[in-house]
């Protein structure tokens, strides 16, 4: 086997004395593989802290870059590995360094649910609100994956909760869309906006909801203030998509909220023609039944 090769077998593996070994002979400690990754990325990302530290002793570059950009301690920090992520700090890491697309390691550490690094990070100074090159924070990483514990901690060390990425999404509509009830409830305890809209297309996190199909979500949503009939663009309203996508529950939901059965959308279509015309003959009972229901009461 070739001596590099052989080394980086042997950090992955996390043989201290075969690596210490190897490093006595000709081999680079900065060696890197085709990806431009080097032996402590590789001993960062497998937790080898022993290894790390016998590299960074021989003169391992800290903050030595993949051809993505990616530090070791971005692979720490992807790794959930907080002592490895520790030593490299302590070793002169740079904590907010970015990757190609702008990303750091705490952006890694939010969207993977690791809170423990997530908090190693920030209180050795990461940049809380830190986003990438799509404006994506660390708060937004989280949301997507439905990582409580970790919006927790960014949101105890300050994190913005109506922290827009370029196309205007906040954590709240990405927590929506996902259908995560539980970051969506705590990011609206600690002041998310529920009526915040996106860039695209105008719509609110309860749009987003509504068309993943999340009852609970959107409730959720509306007891705490959600339009329900908010327009996005082409006017279309929440019981519009849900109608079009046949969530008869989420239909009866939010016409119980007081949704307009009759709103039209800027082509002239009801929720009720949608729903005809994409063949949702459950929610085409639903909505017949409670508009009869409400006429009736109405004349009464």
């Amino acid at each position: 086997m070739d001596p590099v090769e052989e080394l980086f077998e042997a950090v992955a593996k996390g043989d201290v004395e075969r690596v210490r070994k190897l490093l006595k002979s000709s081999v680079e400690v900065n060696a890197k593989n085709r990806r431009g990754y080097t032996l402590l990325h590789f001993a960062a990302f497998y937790g080898r802290v022993e290894v790390a530290e016998l590299l960074i002793k021989n003169g391992a570059v800290v903050n030595a870059r993949g051809y993505d950009g990616v530090t070791p301690l971005h692979v720490a920090a992807l790794g959930g590995n907080a002592d490895v992520a520790e030593l490299l700090i302590r070793s002169g890491a740079e904590v907010d360094s970015r990757n190609n697309d702008g990303i750091t390691p705490l952006h890694l550490a939010a969207a993977r649910g690791y809170a423990g690094v997530v908090e190693l990070l920030i209180k050795h100074g990461a940049e809380v609100d830190a986003r990438d090159r799509k404006g994506f924070t660390p708060l937004h990483a989280a949301a997507i994956e439905g990582h409580l514990e970790v919006a927790e901690v960014l949101v105890k060390y300050g994190a913005d909760v109506n922290a827009r990425n370029n196309d205007g999404f906040t954590p709240l509509h990405h927590a929506a869309s996902a259908g995560h009830s539980d970051v969506a409830e705590f990011l609206i305890r600690n002041g998310a906006n529920v009526n915040t809209r996106e860039s695209w297309y105008n719509s609110t996190p309860l749009h987003g909801a509504v068309l993943g199909g999340y009852v609970d979500v959107a409730e959720l949503l509306i007891r705490h203030g959600a339009d329900v009939n908010a327009r996005s663009k082409d006017g279309i309203t929440p019981l519009h998509l849900a109608a079009g996508r046949g969530y008869a529950r989420v239909v009866e939901l939010l016409i119980k909220y007081g949704a307009d059965v009759d709103a039209k959308d800027d082509f002239g279509f009801t929720p009720l023609d949608v729903a005809m015309h994409e063949g949702r003959v459950e929610v085409v009972r639903v909505i017949e039944r409670l508009r009869g229901a409400r006429l009736r009461e109405y004349k009464s």
